[in-house]
């Protein structure tokens, strides 16, 4: 599997300073930006399993009720695959639709042909401009949301796709994922 490098949000750093021991003193480096701390899908969900994991098993079954027992433990080891290579623009033109999205996600139906209702990992896809951004509160409620319709899929199959543990009254996003990410991350607002 490869992973797909972004953006390390880089910052051009001071490059100053006096010679020898009279010369001016360059400005301390707090006045410095902190370089980026994602780079990578793997970087990605080790700090989503290792900040979130714990949260986002309760909110699995919260939401899921006893069909949670039917999802395996969610961790690095069976995460899914996570493809930060499309922009914004690349992510809603391939859902096609006219609202811009920063996930989407694709379940893997055909890796076991004698059950192939079921879905297996999967692939999850989070936008190149919102990783960019290095927002990990946000970049993770993605990553959440996008897992969370993974596994309503593992469930399900295709009927009633992403929607089978959504509120239906929720005027911007009936679906999984998206009750998922908001209990976990209730400062996301739409």
């Amino acid at each position: 599997m490869a992973i797909h490098q972004v953006s390390a949000c880089l910052v051009a750093g001071f490059a100053g300073g006096g010679q020898g021991g009279g010369g001016p003193t360059p400005p301390k480096s707090p006045s410095r930006p902190k370089p980026c701390e994602v780079q990578s899908a793997m970087e990605i969900q080790k700090r989503f399993y290792s900040q979130y994991g714990g949260a986002f098993e309760a909110t699995i079954k919260r939401i899921f009720g006893k069909d949670a027992a039917l999802v395996a433990g969610q961790n690095i080891a069976n995460a899914p695959r996570l493809d930060l290579s499309m922009s914004r623009q690349q992510l809603t033109a391939a859902k096609g639709i006219k609202d811009e999205v920063e996930g989407a996600n694709r379940p893997d139906f055909g890796r076991y042909p004698a059950v192939a209702a079921v879905a297996h990992k999967g692939t999850i896809f989070i936008s190149s401009d919102l990783v960019k951004t290095c927002d990990m509160p946000e970049i993770c409620g993605t990553y959440a949301h996008e897992l969370a319709n993974l596994l309503d899929a593992q469930i399900n199959g295709m009927r009633n796709l992403e929607k089978n543990y959504g509120d239906r009254n929720d005027p911007w996003d009936p679906d999984t994922g998206w009750n998922v990410e908001k209990h976990m991350f209730p400062q996301h607002k739409r």
